[in-house]
């Protein structure tokens, strides 16, 4: 798949810009006079800061899925603590709009009008961030909780995993780069939900409740 290829190449170019030189040789005298063990640090407050324990971050964003039959928007917000560096916990709520192709409309005119067009998802999620440099971060986002479709669609979960990159954009600001795979489960649950309406197994209808993958973009604020 291509999403791992760029996923690694963005990794190893994040590695090479950002790798930081090595020590001082003993005896060298720093700039300021001193010697290195005691040299003032010129590192401006909170530049490396970003990702580590005590700090927050919020993302705005979304994403967008192609599943058989449709199309899925989605919106979404989310926020976490880092209770360690490189480890957060938090949450995200999305809003999914459902499109239906013009071939399944066709044979099924009112598929707008009985199927779930609309699915609202809440998760908790847990994310690691293994590499952390200052303009590139790569991290892995792991999420579960409940999602709510409309048109008397009921309640299923997803489970969801987004290995991603931050890249920063200036001052503590950054583009948040993901590929997210989701599964909705109970998938018979979820199924029913959408041939009950449509009255019609043998049309995909029930495509939402399949694996599903897509890109996630937003832009990401740390707090704290």
């Amino acid at each position: 798949m291509l999403a791992p290829v760029v996923l690694t190449t963005l990794l190893l170019a994040g590695l090479a810009i950002s790798t930081p030189p090595g020590p001082q040789p003993p005896g060298n005298v720093s700039e300021t006079g001193e010697s290195p063990g005691t040299s003032v640090s010129t590192t401006k407050p909170g530049a490396f800061r970003d990702w580590t324990r005590k700090t927050g971050m919020a993302t705005f964003g979304g994403t967008i899925g192609l599943p058989r039959g449709m199309t899925t928007i989605g919106i979404r917000a989310a926020a976490g603590y880092f209770v360690a560096d490189g480890l957060e916990i938090g949450g995200e709520i999305s809003d999914t709009i459902l499109v239906w192709n013009t071939a399944l409309t066709s044979q099924l005119m009112d598929l707008n009008m009985r199927a779930p067009t609309q699915a609202i998802q809440v998760a908790a999620t847990l994310r690691y961030v293994p590499l952390r440099r200052s303009g590139f971060s790569a991290y892995l986002l792991a999420g579960l909780g409940p999602t709510f479709l409309d048109k008397g669609g009921g309640v299923i979960a997803h489970v969801f995993l987004t290995p991603g990159a931050l890249i920063r954009l200036g001052g503590r600001v950054h583009l948040n780069l993901g590929f997210r795979f989701t599964q909705p489960f109970p998938v018979a649950t979820c199924e029913q939900a959408f041939s009950s309406a449509v009255g019609a197994n043998e049309i995909p209808a029930h495509s939402f409740c399949e694996y599903g993958f897509g890109p996630a973009i937003g832009v990401t604020f740390v707090l704290g």
